[in-house]
C-alpha cells in the first residue's frame, strides 16, 4: 500500500537529497521541453506561487488583458512578463519586438501601483538554448533606457534553480506526484553522466573554435602526473572540443557541473587506491576512469566521455594539480 503524501514527506524530511534533487531535475527539464504559451505560463506560476507567498498571478480580463503582467509581488515591486513560443530559435526579432512592446505596456499600466515597478523580468522558455544576441540587445536598450527599474531575462534554467530550492511537499505538487525512488531510475550518477554525453554526442561541432590549446598548465600537468604521451594526446585532443561542455554549462546552470566534478573525482580517487603502485599506473588509472565511465565502447562514446575528462582534467578535479 502506497503511503499518503504528508507521511511521504515525514520519512524524507522537507529538503531534497542530492540524488532526488538530480531526478526532480529531470522530470521538470522534460516538462518544460514539451511546455508552450499558456502551459509553461501555469507551470511558471505554480513554482512560483511556492517560492514567493506574496506572488500573485494575473489573468486576462476582457479586451484589457492583463496589462502585459503575468504575475508580480507588490510588497517588492516585481513584475513578471511569460513568453513561451514553441521555436524561439526561429523568432528571436519576434521575442525582441515583444519584449520592449511589453515592457512600455507594464510601465503605462503598472507603475502607479504600490510600490510601481522596480524589478522586471521577461520570462522566456528557451528550451535550455539560451538566447540570441538580438534579444540581449534589446534587453541592453531597456536596461539603459530605464535604468531605475532592474531588468532582465529569465530563462528555463534560472526556473530549474528557483524550483530545486522549493520544498519536497512542493516539487511533488509543481511535478504532480510522488518522486520516483532510486531503485527506479537505476543509478543517479549515471543518469547525469549519460544525460551530459548524449548531449555531446548531438553537439554540432564548431571548427571556428576548435583550436588548438595553448596552455603551458595544462601540459605541465601532464607531464607533472607522469601521464604516457599517449594519454597527453587523448587529454590534448578532449580539450579542443572543451568550448562544447563550457556552453551546455553555461545554459544549463551549475548543478550538472557540480555533480559530475563530484563523479570524476570520486573515480579518481577509487582508481588511484584500487590500482596498485607500479610504473604505468597514472595511465592505468586514466582509463580505468575512461572505462568505468562509459556507458559502451563505440567511439563516438569515449571521445564524448574523452570532453569531459579533459575538462576536469584542466579545472584539477582529477589527477594532482602541480607544485
Amino acid at each position: 500500500m502506497c503511503c499518503s503524501l504528508a507521511k511521504k514527506n515525514e520519512i524524507m524530511g522537507t529538503n531534497l537529497t542530492s540524488d532526488q534533487k538530480y531526478i526532480a531535475r529531470l522530470m521538470l527539464k522534460l516538462r518544460i521541453h514539451e511546455s508552450n504559451g499558456a502551459s509553461y505560463q501555469d507551470l511558471f506560476v505554480r513554482i512560483m506561487e511556492h517560492k514567493y507567498p506574496k506572488f500573485r498571478t494575473v489573468k486576462p480580463h476582457g479586451n484589457i488583458g492583463d496589462r502585459k503582467n503575468d504575475g508580480f509581488d507588490n510588497t517588492t515591486g516585481t513584475y513578471y512578463q511569460v513568453y513561451a513560443p514553441i521555436d524561439i530559435i526561429d523568432k528571436d526579432s519576434i521575442v525582441a519586438d515583444k519584449m520592449r512592446k511589453d515592457f512600455k505596456g507594464l510601465v503605462k499600466h503598472w507603475n502607479k501601483s504600490k510600490l510601481g515597478v522596480r524589478n522586471w523580468y521577461f520570462v522566456v522558455n528557451d528550451k535550455f538554448l539560451g538566447v540570441s544576441p538580438n534579444i540581449e540587445k534589446a534587453l541592453g536598450k531597456i536596461q539603459k533606457s530605464y535604468s531605475a527599474i532592474q531588468s532582465d531575462l529569465l530563462l528555463s534554467k534560472d526556473l530549474v534553480a528557483t524550483f530545486l530550492t522549493l520544498d519536497i511537499d512542493q516539487v511533488h505538487d509543481v511535478l504532480g506526484g510522488i518522486l520516483p525512488s532510486l531503485d527506479q531510475v537505476g543509478d543517479v550518477d549515471f543518469v547525469v553522466l549519460t544525460d551530459v554525453i548524449q548531449h555531446l554526442l548531438h553537439a554540432p561541432i564548431d571548427y571556428s573554435q576548435e583550436v588548438i590549446p595553448n596552455n603551458p598548465d595544462f601540459e605541465e600537468k601532464i607531464h607533472f602526473n607522469n601521464l604516457s604521451d599517449k594519454v597527453g594526446v587523448l587529454l590534448t585532443q578532449g580539450n579542443y572540443q572543451s568550448h562544447v561542455i563550457r556552453d551546455y554549462f553555461k545554459i544549463n546552470g551549475s548543478y550538472e557541473k557540480d555533480r559530475l566534478r563530484n563523479v570524476f573525482s570520486r573515480l579518481y580517487n577509487e582508481s588511484m587506491n584500487r590500482i596498485k603502485d607500479q610504473e604505468d599506473k597514472p595511465d592505468l588509472v586514466f582509463f580505468d576512469i575512461l572505462e568505468i565511465s562509459s556507458p559502451n565502447n563505440c567511439t563516438a562514446v569515449q571521445n564524448a566521455v574523452l570532453i569531459l575528462m579533459a575538462y576536469f582534467f584542466e579545472y584539477c578535479d582529477i589527477f594532482e594539480i602541480p607544485t
